[in-house]
């Protein structure tokens, strides 16, 4: 499911193979019927349009104004769909080890081969990177600009990731339970929080509130873990004397801190 950008409509689909529009003033409900299980739903930016993806490989556009929709074929079931910060291009991610890249305006489609299913994407907040995460364990960075990508070993399924909104931290969602946050100038993770001494946790979506200082998290027991005041987005000052104590009282050295904070210049955690 998803909120308009207005925050006044509420999108959800199901495996009844629809999509319903909930209006919350109202109580006003458009049902639009997909024919198959919808996977994933998205609004683009300013509301207009609504995206989803479903298990038959189809990914429908839907103009609010007019009610127009749009079929692209995929070809293979679409896990997730996500617009650009812009509104301009929409990424997908399918079954047939694909994400592909939908400029509205051009309909014109890049694909990235991945090399195994797709389970999610994201753009990063300035819409110049695209993140995907797949059942081979594997984060795949994609520089829109250049075609260059980056590929992070998670060792799990990866079945969510998602962008701080300063871009400096991407967090993933894996079937061994944990949610990973790493520093995107490194790839390094900077922190891990670990359900995997319980059955059944694989973490099936993590989300940022908008001032990033909150990520949110779901999984397959139907719990929701709220990770607030998170250290990725606190000031040295602020760390120094939690990491001091951390640290037994040690400095990290030169090579630990330029494998984990690799844009600051170094900098003794200890008096």
């Amino acid at each position: 499911m998803a909120f308009s950008p207005d925050g006044k409509t509420l999108a959800l689909g199901d495996q009844g193979h629809h999509v319903r529009l909930y209006e919350l003033a109202s109580g006003h409900t458009t049902m639009l019927d997909d024919g198959t299980i919808v996977n994933s739903v998205a609004f683009s930016s300013d509301g207009k349009s609504l995206a989803f993806g479903d298990y038959a490989g189809h990914v429908v556009l839907y103009n609010r104004a007019s009610g127009h929709k749009t079929t692209i074929d995929d070809g293979s079931q679409v896990n997730l769909v996500a617009f650009s910060p812009d509104g301009k291009t929409l990424a997908f991610g399918d079954y047939g080890y694909h994400v592909r890249l939908y400029d509205l305006a051009t309909k014109h489609t890049t694909t990235l081969n991945d090399g195994s299913a797709v389970f999610s994407v994201a753009f990063s907040a300035d819409g110049k990177t695209v993140a995907s995460g797949d059942a081979a364990g594997q984060i795949v960075l994609y520089d829109r600009a250049s075609g260059q990508t980056t590929t992070i070993d998670e060792g799990s399924g990866v079945e969510s990731v998602a962008f701080s909104p300063d871009g400096k931290t991407l967090a993933s969602g894996n079937d061994a339970g944990q949610v990973v946050l790493y520093n995107r100038a490194s790839g390094h993770p900077t922190a891990i929080s670990d359900w995997s001494n319980t059955s059944g946790t694989l973490v099936y979506m993590v989300a940022f509130s908008p001032d990033g200082r909150t990520l949110a998290a779901g999984n397959g027991l139907g719990h929701l873990v709220l990770l607030k005041a998170p250290l990725w987005t606190s000031s040295f000052a602020q760390l120094k004397s939690q990491l001091c104590r951390e640290l037994g009282g040690l400095n990290m050295t030169r090579s630990q801190w330029a494998s984990y904070v690799p844009d600051q210049p170094y900098r003794q955690t200890c008096p």
